[in-house]
């Protein structure tokens, strides 16, 4: 009898579905949408977290470029708490135009959310690794430093590593020009409340210009604002020193529209020398690196995948990339 239980469920795991596609729990009445393609014949898997604005649609070029180096390659992707068809699932959340807390999207949580995903597909710690864009850089390094030995190492795709300069600069200044003014109404909120405001004011001003794909549903715009207060005080300089050894590849853009290459090389100095693997900057790449030079992206991430010797050490290097 225990014989045949044995058996019973090896084949049962054996036969599990080779592709997932749907919901998968990570809270209580909480769900996240997930795509995974489980690898094959002793391949790696990539997770990958998405940046700000992304849902797991934004991912398609990188992907297929992926699969056609390494077809066996293992892909976990998903749409975040406030992201793309998790989005649309909890839509309600949404709609009401009062912010309070409890809507709130820290990004402490969607670091526990990641762990819940890793515990589901039984994720193997040897053969793992965690590739996050902008917003999904800070959640992979979150990751990293809290649960080190769950994979094997993070590449941050132009990682959002602090509030970014030019938010900061505009919303403190309008904060100064509401307090010169004794009579405007503003002046009775708090200086967080005040700070509040106008970053939300920023971003349903700003990012409908400069991220159309924020108009592509009426919730995106409400969620890309709470996903960057729940994310505002993250400084990655507090986490560094708690990753790993030969844990960090940094991948950025030499034409990065939305952070400055300072920060990206003040952030790399704050890597431990222990953890650092690469530092790659891409010619002519903005900040969607996926997106933009899917290809190029692919064949580096795929160098990391291999354990290519170029990229250890803590070496720093760029990368030639046409228009």
């Amino acid at each position: 009898m225990l014989f045949a239980l044995i058996l019973q469920s090896f084949f049962a795991f054996a036969h599990q579905p080779f592709q997932y596609e749907g919901f998968v729990p990570v809270q209580k009445d909480r769900e996240v949408y997930v795509q995974y393609k489980k690898p094959r014949n002793h391949q790696p898997t990539l997770v990958l977290l998405n940046g700000l604005t992304y849902s797991t649609h934004e991912w398609d070029k990188f992907t297929d470029q992926m699969e056609s180096i390494n077809p066996d390659l293992g892909l976990l992707r998903y749409d975040m708490q406030g992201q793309g068809e998790t989005l649309l699932e909890y839509k309600d959340n949404f709609s009401n135009s009062v912010f309070v807390d409890q809507d709130a999207l820290p990004y402490k949580n969607q670091v526990e959310n990641l762990n819940e995903l890793f515990k589901h597909f039984h994720l193997p710690a040897d053969s793992t690794y965690l590739i996050g864009l902008s917003y999904g850089g800070a959640i992979a390094m979150n990751y990293l430093a809290k649960y080190p030995n769950k994979f094997q190492s993070v590449i941050l795709l132009a990682p959002f590593t602090s509030a970014l300069s030019a938010v900061e600069e505009w919303v403190k200044k309008q904060m100064e020009l509401t307090r010169l003014n004794p009579f405007n109404p503003l002046n009775t909120l708090s200086d967080e409340d005040l700070y509040e405001y106008y970053l939300r004011t920023y971003v349903y001003t700003f990012f409908p210009v400069v991220e159309p794909i924020t108009l592509e549903n009426p919730y995106k715009l409400e969620a890309a604002y709470r996903l960057t207060t729940g994310v505002r005080q993250f400084k990655a300089v507090d986490v560094a020193a708690r990753f790993k050894k030969n844990s960090v590849h940094l991948f950025v853009g030499a034409k990065d529209e939305y952070i400055k290459q300072e920060e990206f090389f003040g952030f790399w100095s704050k890597v431990p020398q222990k953890a650092k693997m690469s530092f790659v900057t891409f010619t002519n790449s903005r900040h969607k690196l996926p997106e933009e030079k899917p290809s190029v992206i692919a064949e580096y991430v795929n160098k990391v995948l291999t354990h290519d010797p170029e990229l250890s050490g803590g070496q720093e290097l760029t990368v030639e990339v046409e228009y």
